[in-house]
């Protein structure tokens, strides 16, 4: 008689059951570290910006309007991880 080799369909059942909650845990701990690695990046480009504005008033005695560059103007661009923040802020 030969011996049968392989995987019950009950035996994947229970895996693909294990894998199921291992992922239910997982995957929100997992959104809330890029949340909050992505709010901490929002904040240093922040306190960046805020800086920035604090030179270019001392040196020009106004605030600069808009970023980029030219008049009246920070030498300053948004990182693209941090325009991110918005679209993920309903997360």
């Amino acid at each position: 008689m030969r011996e049968r080799s392989g995987f019950t369909l009950i035996e994947v059942m229970i895996a693909l059951a294990i894998v199921a909650i291992l992922v239910a845990v997982a995957l929100p701990s997992y959104q809330s570290y890029v949340r909050r690695a992505i709010r901490s990046e929002g904040q240093m480009f922040l306190m960046d910006l805020a800086q920035r504005q604090e030179q270019y008033f001392l040196d020009q005695r106004r605030y600069a309007t808009d970023l980029g560059s030219g008049a009246g103007q920070l030498t300053f661009s948004v990182p693209s991880d941090v325009s991110k923040l918005h679209a993920t802020a309903a997360i």
